[in-house]
């Protein structure tokens, strides 16, 4: 992405990205904590890992991409957890433009979705909590994917300036 950048202020073309807003911490829900690096990335992981149960999720939305609706709401979100006594995370990504491939059937149906989950395994039934804030949020632990692929993953949220990362495996979260 920055030799991307970099190649388009060569052609003399302003290139100016507003990054991705994230709240994660009680004073970010005043304030939101703008991401632009992987080093950004790294440090509010690492934050949440340090989480004590009640904020170990960030809600994150691209200030490049439009607001939509009479709400003036952004047009995608992405939500990503990480558990240091699971050493396990989740990632929700809020995206009515993506096409998600139905691996759990036999078909080659591509199926669209609105909203999806990270899927790692098969195994349905029991859920997991997440927390941001305080507030919880349940996943089917078949959505725990490893801590590298949702920093991997978030990275690449950054990097592409809000669009769903294409390093995991998304199934439809039905809802």
């Amino acid at each position: 992405m920055r030799k991307w950048i970099t190649q388009q202020k060569a052609k003399g073309l302003k290139m100016t990205m507003q990054g991705i807003q994230a709240v994660y911490l009680p004073e970010h829900n005043e304030e939101p904590r703008i991401l632009f690096s992987p080093a950004d990335v790294d440090d509010m992981i690492d934050t949440l890992l340090m989480s004590d149960g009640s904020g170990d999720s960030v809600e994150m939305f691209s200030l490049d991409r439009p607001r939509v609706g009479p709400l003036n709401m952004p047009d995608h979100r992405l939500f990503a957890g990480v558990r240091r006594d699971r050493n396990a995370g989740v990632l929700d990504s809020g995206d009515g433009t993506c096409e998600i491939p139905d691996t759990r059937s036999a078909s080659e149906d591509v199926r669209v979705s609105a909203s999806a989950v990270t899927f790692a395994t098969a195994t349905e039934g029991d859920v997991v909590v997440y927390s941001q804030n305080g507030s919880p949020f349940e996943f089917l632990i078949s959505s725990e994917i490893s801590i590298g692929k949702v920093r991997e993953a978030v990275k690449g949220f950054v990097a592409m300036g809000g669009k769903r990362p294409s390093c995991v495996e998304w199934v439809d979260a039905g809802y």
